[in-house]
């Protein structure tokens, strides 16, 4: 330990030298520590419950076997060795080869400001040594806290360090891209339905809509759907619009009718229906709980 901290000091505080002003240091920049942490491995692919949408963060680390993430109308690979972060709202599921074990960490968070972390939106990136040291402390202080209310400060600053290292990760790297991985983007059936989904949300889309677009039956697109992505596809429209009237409800100020008509919901009590069934609250309750 000495012989390090002497390194230290001959190699850069020599060079640093005293200070020119003793009452002005370090000016970090704005940055909120994210809160109510969550971490996960999962080590088996279970279908029914890979698919999500709310509105927290969730940092992804692929420790083993291959996969893909489907995040909004998007199908990204996801190698070992890799990260990858959803935002707020993003509808994901993420899928792995079956039957095949797999070993994957998953960080679920809340920031009230995450804009410095919008470059890596829909882009996978290298987990680094620097990365991977900063996540192995990570783990191991949940590890040791999540039992203990009383001590539960070294999850969340190192979780904030975590972040920080990729912001400045990528900065850094921006200019040669290095470290960010380029999203390779899979142009498939199930891409061409979602895209589809999304641009004709408020006309109110059924899935012979759908398939009279494709070019398929109803049934062959249902079928080839649920091949390519392990969930059904009255299952996806569903999840898609709630999770954009969720993103509605959250950041605009159109009333419920109108979210209703957006969502291509035949009516306000459908809408009300659908979301309470699934969220737990009405859409007005829900609202209410954001602020």
């Amino acid at each position: 330990m000495t012989d390090i901290l002497t390194k230290v000091i001959e190699r850069k505080f020599r060079v640093i030298g005293l200070p020119k002003n003793y009452y002005l240091g370090t000016r970090p920049m704005s940055f909120d520590v994210p809160v109510n942490i969550l971490i996960w491995v999962r080590e088996k692919m279970d279908r029914n419950t890979s698919d999500a949408f709310h509105y927290r963060h969730i940092l992804c680390f692929n420790i083993q076997t291959a996969g893909q993430a489907i995040v909004d109308h998007q199908i990204l690979d996801l190698a070992p060795g890799h990260g990858l972060l959803i935002f707020p709202f993003q509808f994901h599921h993420f899928a792995a080869p079956i039957p095949a074990s797999r070993r994957w960490i998953f960080i679920g968070f809340e920031m009230a400001r995450s804009d410095f972390l919008t470059p890596f939106k829909g882009h996978p990136f290298n987990l680094t040594p620097g990365l991977q040291d900063l996540l192995t402390r990570l783990l191991l202080a949940y590890a040791d806290e999540i039992g203990n209310c009383n001590t539960q400060n070294k999850t969340p600053l190192l979780l904030a360090l975590l972040l920080n290292e990729m912001a400045q990760m990528r900065k850094e790297k921006m200019s040669n891209h290095q470290n960010t991985v380029k999203p390779l983007i899979h142009e498939t059936l199930s891409a061409r339905v979602q895209r589809h989904i999304y641009a004709h949300l408020s006309e109110g889309i059924r899935i012979r809509d759908l398939a009279r677009v494709i070019g398929l039956s109803a049934s062959r697109l249902r079928a080839r759907y649920r091949q390519e992505l392990g969930i059904s596809l009255g299952r996806t429209l569903q999840a898609i619009r709630l999770n954009r009237a969720r993103q509605l409800l959250s950041v605009s100020e159109m009333n419920v009718s109108e979210i209703a008509d957006a969502c291509g919901y035949e009516s306000v009590y459908a809408f009300s229906q659908a979301f309470k069934k699934r969220s737990g609250l009405s859409p007005l309750n829900f609202r209410k709980q954001l602020h």
